[in-house]
């Protein structure tokens, strides 16, 4: 077979040389341009095939030189540089599937032959627009399709149409642009927008319709100008980082703050910090201003001009007077019930000061006894304190006691409730007898947690919470920690001093106190976690070395 061949390739050069014509093999008109065509409908060209050692041991290969290496199932060419594979299985760059091309791997470059991404276009053209989609029905003129491009440091995605740009996820839009009318809008969830940014929330979501977070400690604030003219801001700059503002900037000097209803400003605070309700225009001596109509007017002030001890309403309570029902001052609210101004206080120091003295028959004592009682929302007492001193201090409600068995600076029946936070004194330099907390773990041992229901119908007077509640019994607080439980006398109505009323007494829980000796609990057993961690290691190491003792013993000699 080998020299039938052999005779083939003889007689085909020598044919070649003899009549210096193409040599066709399946076809009698071989094409001008070719030494040797083949054409056949059932059979192909075959190269030698071999195995990579024969392929290399080929001597002398002439340049051109092809073979099919069946170890790498893929042709090689001899050249200039050596054996060079031309096609494989794997670096066939494109792959055809019916009418599409598709590459799996390696990145694809138009314009540069080092692409960096999996598409990447480059050109040295000064034009923004060198990426462009279009369909069939944008056409194809130069204001069709989404560009996308880059020119300098700039980027640049544009709908060419007169169309939104729009932008979404999870195959559905998010964020729409439009610049219809020479107007830019941005919408968020919001396919028409009608703002320059118009946010709406959809499919249920519920929250911050929009967030604004300052990665860093630097103040965070957005700016409100007007034709370029900065007016104000909102955000977090004054004071303590945990501060929200909204007012006007520090360049305003006479801008004024308004809270307004349906656009009328209902609440105002002018450049000099005066509060306004019902006036935008609060007047200059007061710190707050309240006009109203007939119904509801208030308005406060103080004058600093006034001898001292002077009082422009001062009320004393007689020695001697024995009639229950006398009053040293007596407000009522002129005309229909619930109307009117019950208190108009002003003064330049204390807008009001009571003093209740102890009489001979009286049991009990009040500065002052508040009653509100309505359907609607009541307080029982409301107090307040502000002002621009910031080196003062402002107290809403102060309250002290002493000189009795009991002395409670505060005392209510029912709950508490605080926006704040509750501080209690601590500063060493009013302490003595400092020692540490010893045994707080075994201590706490013997407390016995309980779940439980107050009795709210016996002791309704207490206003006792509802519900199942969790604690500690009194009893065995005692027991433990003596000095976190109190005895209390409650009166089951207001006392009055022309009766004796029944009242009852029981032990109160210090709560609060067990804070430090859960953290010396804590420690105690922090101590012991860190002690046993150490004996853990050492037993580790014990045991690593024991196995190397161990692996020391096997090994053969």
């Amino acid at each position: 077979m080998k020299k039938y061949l052999l005779c083939v390739a003889i007689t085909l050069s020598a044919g070649r040389q003899l009549f210096s014509q193409a040599v066709g093999i399946g076809t009698s008109t071989p094409h001008a341009s070719a030494i040797l065509e083949l054409n056949s409908s059932t059979s192909g060209f075959l190269l030698p095939s071999m195995a990579t050692f024969d392929r290399n041991a080929i001597a002398s290969p002439a340049f051109g030189l092809l073979v099919y290496d069946f170890n790498t199932k893929s042709i090689w060419m001899y050249s200039t540089g050596g054996w060079t594979e031309l096609v494989t299985e794997s670096n066939n760059v494109w792959t055809k599937n019916a009418g599409d091309i598709y590459k799996s791997v390696g990145n694809v470059g138009i314009g540069l032959s080092t692409p960096t991404d999996r598409l990447h276009v480059h050109v040295s053209l000064s034009s923004s627009n060198f990426l462009r989609l279009t369909n069939s029905g944008t056409g194809l003129t130069a204001t069709d399709g989404l560009a996308l491009g880059a020119n300098g440091v700039h980027a640049s995605l544009m709908n060419k149409e007169n169309g939104l740009l729009v932008i979404g996820t999870a195959n559905d839009s998010a964020l729409y642009l439009t610049n219809a009318g020479g107007n830019p809008r941005f919408g968020i969830g919001w396919s028409t927008p009608e703002t320059p940014l118009d946010v709406k929330l959809t499919g249920g979501i519920s929250g911050n319709t929009a967030r604004f977070n300052a990665a860093n400690s630097f103040p965070m604030y957005a700016g409100i100008f007007e034709n370029d003219i900065y007016r104000g801001y909102w955000g977090s700059y004054a004071g303590n980082a945990e501060d929200v503002d909204f007012g006007t900037g520090g360049g305003n000097a006479t801008g004024k703050l308004h809270l307004t209803i349906q656009a009328v400003p209902k609440l105002t605070i002018n450049a000099i910090g005066n509060v306004g309700i019902g006036s935008m225009n609060p007047v200059s001596n007061a710190k707050l201003h309240v006009a109203g109509d007939s119904l509801n007017t208030a308005y406060f002030t103080s004058t600093h001009n006034q001898a001292f001890n002077s009082a422009i309403l001062k009320t004393e309570a007689l020695l001697g007077v024995t009639d229950l029902n006398a009053t040293g001052i007596e407000i009522a609210q002129n005309g229909t019930q619930g109307r009117g101004r019950g208190l108009f206080v002003r003064s330049g120091y204390v807008g009001a000061e009571i003093y209740s003295l102890d009489a001979a028959f009286a049991t009990q004592n009040y500065g002052v006894i508040v009653n509100a009682s309505n359907d609607a929302d009541a307080w029982g007492l409301y107090g307040t304190a502000g002002g621009t001193g910031v080196l003062s201090t402002k107290i809403g409600v102060f309250g002290s006691a002493s000189g009795g068995g009991t002395n409670w600076a505060f005392y209510g029946l029912g709950n508490a409730f605080l926006s704040g936070g509750t501080w209690q004194t601590s500063d060493e330099k009013f302490k003595t007898n400092i020692l540490p907390i010893s045994n707080a773990s075994s201590r706490l041992l013997q407390l016995i947690p309980r779940q439980y229901e107050f009795d709210t119908n016996q002791y309704a007077y207490l206003n006792l919470p509802s519900g199942s509640q969790q604690g500690f019994l009194a009893s065995n607080m005692q027991e433990v920690f003596p000095e976190m439980v109190k005895k209390v006398k409650v009166y089951k109505e207001r006392p009055a001093p022309d009766k004796t009323n029944e009242s009852i007494e029981f032990n109160a829980v210090n709560y609060t106190a067990l804070i430090p000796v859960l953290t010396q609990a804590i420690n105690e057993h922090t101590a012991e976690i860190i002690q046993l961690k150490k004996i853990v290691e050492e037993y580790k190491a014990l045991l690593l070395e024991q196995k190397k003792i161990i692996e020391q013993l096997k090994a053969p000699k």
